[in-house]
């Protein structure tokens, strides 16, 4: 497990805009569902539809030439969360199931772990988590040691990336939904000695201590609710990034990134608009840092694939995934 120190530093919760670069804008048709960054700095991306596929994305590329296909999975229709190992190495995990930004529906038996290595990438198998409904944010617990989150059961599984094991490890009532509709627990992030996670049903974002094995060392409590800063509708937390202090939650067709202190709960919104195809229904976020040069996050979209945005009076929907770049000034 990764050890951090926090320090909490008093976040105002006024709103701001940064800086804004539209990367790469995938064809209508697209929903990315979420990111990881190589050590380089390209970005690997996710898709629901049209397929499950992951692809990189250079950013510092032009446009046109800045996008390259990693690899598709057949036996699977959709590419959820993924994240890096531990390790240091260029080595990722991806979760891929039968589930659809179409039909988010249970598929218990489909769910599966993928490994991709650099360079090659070379492809492979890593678990059939039978047990799950929907697997869907995923992150590192340790060097052999994965966690991803089930929102329809409203917990976390810890999968054994040498052996391919896997075992429930953590439920609690935060991590639930409310009802019999909509996402549970959803994105999920391991930092210092706490797992942090959103649930989307719930509009909150929420921390829980863990144990060196990814259990649970106390119960979940609170941080900040998508609700704190109106933005008019549909403002659930979808997938975030955590950077020391802060996490930036996307908002689903909030179509807005908030800044959240972790410390206080304080929120902002940072980037985005309610009424702009700017950051189209955002999905995922991850920050990147290196040395000299200001912090960027790197968010993907669903390009209004399922929310519409209208702006200046007409209807966007359908788009096609983004990848948007945010300069967080003053980091």
């Amino acid at each position: 497990m990764q050890s951090a120190l926090l320090i909490c530093v008093l976040l105002t919760s006024f709103a701001t805009s940064l800086t804004t670069r539209l990367v790469h804008q995938f064809p209508p048709g697209t929903w990315l569902e979420n990111l990881a960054i190589r050590p380089g700095g390209s970005v690997l991306v996710t898709t629901l539809a049209p397929d499950a596929a992951v692809y990189e994305i250079d950013p510092s590329a032009p446009r046109s030439q800045s996008t390259k296909l990693v690899s598709k999975f057949a036996s699977s229709t959709g590419a959820f969360g993924i994240t890096a190992s531990p390790e240091g190495s260029d080595t990722f995990y991806v979760i891929t199931s039968n589930s659809t930004v179409n039909d988010f529906t249970e598929t218990p038996g489909t769910n599966k772990i993928q490994r991709i290595t650099f360079p090659g990438p070379k492809v492979e198998f890593v678990s059939l988590v039978k047990d799950a409904n929907v697997l869907n944010g995923l992150t590192a617990l340790n060097e052999h040691t994965i966690l991803a989150a089930d929102s329809i059961q409203g917990a976390v599984y810890a999968i054994n990336t040498v052996t391919g094991a896997y075992r429930k490890v953590i439920t609690d009532p935060l991590m639930s939904r409310p009802t019999a509709q909509g996402l549970g627990i959803n994105g999920l992030r391991v930092q210092g000695n706490e797992l942090y996670f959103t649930n989307s049903a719930r509009f909150l974002l929420a921390k829980l201590p863990l144990k060196p094995d990814g259990t649970a060392a106390g119960k979940a409590v609170k941080i900040s609710s998508s609700k704190t800063v109106p933005i008019a509708r549909q403002e659930q937390y979808d997938d975030f990034a955590t950077d020391q202090n802060h996490a930036y939650a996307t908002t689903m067709g909030g179509n807005v990134i908030q800044e959240v202190d972790i410390c206080t709960g304080q929120t902002r919104l940072i980037a985005g608009n309610l009424n702009s195809t700017s950051i189209a229904e955002p999905t995922s976020a991850q920050v990147f840092r290196t040395y000299g040069r200001p912090a960027t996050l790197f968010i993907t979209t669903g390009g209004a694939y399922v929310i519409p945005v209208y702006q200046n009076g007409q209807k966007y929907q359908n788009i096609g995934g983004q990848l948007v770049a945010v300069q967080l000034d003053g980091e």
